[in-house]
């Protein structure tokens, strides 16, 4: 293991964990209070604008960064929220935390009636730009390519603004194309999670192949040492009932279209025999009409030994201990960090070509890369390697040395501020000694 794995692990999340001595924010949903702080460095000011803060990939990102930043930087944290989820207090307890400005539902609703929800909106834009007025930040750090009203909203401000991107197309799709090819003009430096990605903000949005930054995502958590990885599988078994000689498959995300939960299921079916293989996917949520959907699916094709959804897990790990292999069957997905995690627990991945940053990172040694949507070979695959556990050591062993030399956690956050530091030049003096 390099040098680099070798550092304490990083806290726990999702539960308002992190280190004692950070500054906590008090997020409120109606909030306008000022963002500022009194005792910072005026130039030294960052705000970093996040879609969301539930535990998925992008948050997760944008979380280690600021942990980081606090670390080796005197940047001043501000942290603008533009709805709730589970990692709100982790936010809070690194900087000071707001949601973007909204006004009271009664208000809102009257003058929706009367002047329609343009006047809405064109007041609720005014309420940010002056609380970030009143922030003075030297750089805007915006951690998706979505956030294209509140990049609207703070041009007139005319501060510089990094983005950084981890949406392919069919993302973008979904939160207008349009709106967000022109916002690209009001962005002076992008950063891009996977060549993916680069490609389709050249050749999809019309960015500057010049202005876009290369830096790989990277996983939170580190394994287990061996010993532990050894109880924690144990443990799931004992857990899950799954006998020792059962060939587990995981899978990690959140439960939608994009990440191919019905193509989870749909590989388990492809199965000739589903006796000695057993299919787990963490994450959540485990309600809504499309979970509904899986279950029905479960249940109708005789899989509800075989397949579980577990729903959301704060210690995923032990689940990654508990696996044979990883099976990433989204459609879509950048440079899934739910991969990177597992192949730094020495699984071998199985996902399709075309979907993203996985069929790259995979290559010929580190898993297998099937067709896209061809979920029999994917069934294929999963046979191939539970047969041969000398194949699964090998391709184990060298995803667990590729994230180790190209997802190392504190050089790709040094990345990302040194890209920082180039859209906002005035920034390189916050760098600690």
């Amino acid at each position: 293991m390099s040098a680099s794995f070798q550092k304490k692990p990083l806290p726990a999340i999702g539960h308002g964990t992190l280190p004692a001595g950070t500054i906590t924010g008090h997020a409120d949903a109606n909030s306008t209070a000022s963002l500022a702080q009194k005792d910072d460095a005026p130039g030294n000011r960052v705000l970093f604008i996040s879609h969301y803060c539930g535990r998925n990939g992008a948050p997760l990102i944008l979380l280690r960064l600021l942990l980081w930043i606090k670390t080796h930087t005197n940047i001043t944290i501000q942290v603008l929220l533009r709805s709730p989820g589970e990692l709100q207090r982790d936010f809070e307890s690194i900087g000071l935390a707001r949601f973007v400005p909204r006004l009271p539902r009664i208000p809102a609703s009257i003058l929706r009636r009367l002047f329609g929800q343009s006047a809405v909106n064109a007041i609720e834009d005014a309420l940010l730009r002056r609380e970030v007025r009143r922030l003075n930040p030297t750089l805007i750090y915006s951690n998706t390519i979505t956030n294209t009203r509140e990049l609207f909203a703070l041009a007139p401000l005319k501060i510089p603004t990094l983005c950084h991107v981890h949406e392919m197309a069919w993302i973008c799709s979904e939160f207008g194309p349009h709106e967000q090819i022109a916002t690209v003009p009001l962005i002076n430096r992008f950063v891009a999670v996977a060549p993916a990605v680069r490609d389709h903000l050249v050749t999809g949005m019309g960015v500057n192949p010049e202005l876009i930054e290369m830096v790989n995502e990277f996983p939170w958590s580190l394994p287990s040492p061996p010993l532990e990885m050894t109880e924690l599988r144990k443990t799931v078994h004992r857990e899950l009932a799954i006998d020792e000689d059962t060939f587990v498959v995981g899978a990690c995300g959140t439960i939608d279209w994009r990440k191919g939960a019905d193509l989870f299921i749909a590989v388990a079916r492809a199965l000739p025999e589903t006796a000695r293989f057993r299919f787990i996917w963490i994450g959540g949520p485990v309600t809504g009409k499309f979970f509904e959907q899986l279950q029905h699916d479960i249940s109708s094709s005789g899989l509800s030994k075989s397949v579980s959804f577990l729903g959301p897990c704060t210690t995923p790990q032990k689940y990654y201990a508990a696996m044979d292999c990883f099976l990433l069957t989204s459609r879509e997905d950048p440079c899934p960090l739910v991969m990177l995690e597992a192949a730094s627990y020495r699984l071998p991945i199985v996902c399709f070509h075309g979907s993203g940053g996985a069929q790259e990172f995979v290559g010929d040694d580190a898993g297998i890369a099937v067709p896209y949507l061809d979920t029999a070979e994917m069934a294929e695959a999963l046979i191939a390697l539970s047969k041969s556990p000398e194949v699964r050591e090998r391709f184990g062993a060298v995803a667990s040395k590729r994230v180790q030399a190209r997802h190392d956690p504190d050089t790709q956050c040094a990345a990302l501020f040194d890209a920082m530091c180039r859209t906002q030049p005035s920034l390189a003096g916050a760098r600690r000694t």
